[in-house]
């Protein structure tokens, strides 16, 4: 019985074979002409240029060949080609960069996270849960403070 399996090794693809032939243990083989060639974990299963097709890109354009003929052969945009020379050009490597967030947009202003933090330090007796129905023209003469998601997450951050 033949079975490929897939296993991930220090974050390389590597494909494994099991060979049986119904007599002691199976043999295992690594298909080296697949696992090389960079880490394809994330990589893109659609992209059209991998890191090293852009290489190959950057080396064909600054050997004098014209961007929009090099895309249109290597099958990509001139402006994704253009971009690819762009980061070359500025001393960027050509892998992939991350799609992480660079900023969380709905980060919570820093005046709000004080005056959560200064209201619960003001209120420790309402914070617990047996005083939860108490109404809140009891909390100290304090006004009521606007609903805020997250509000036990900016208390522990502030703790």
């Amino acid at each position: 019985m033949n079975a490929s399996y897939l296993a991930v090794v220090c974050q390389q693809v590597v494909y494994v074979g099991v060979v049986t032939n119904g007599k002691g243990p199976a043999k295992l083989w690594i298909d080296e002409a697949r696992s090389e060639g960079g880490s394809p974990m994330n990589q893109h299963p659609n992209a059209r240029l991998a890191p090293r097709g852009r290489e190959g890109l950057v080396k064909r354009v600054r050997s004098g060949e014209a961007v929009s003929e090099v895309a249109r052969q290597m099958r990509a945009s001139r402006q994704t080609a253009s971009k690819w020379l762009a980061r070359a050009r500025a001393g960027e490597p050509v892998s992939d960069r991350t799609s992480r967030p660079r900023r969380l947009a709905r980060l919570t202003p820093r005046e709000v996270e004080d005056r959560v933090a200064g209201r619960a330090e003001a209120l420790p007796a309402f914070i617990d849960r047996c005083n939860w129905d108490r109404p809140r023209s009891a909390c100290g003469g304090l006004p009521p403070m606007p609903r805020i998601a997250g509000v036990n997450n900016l208390l522990a951050h502030n703790s």
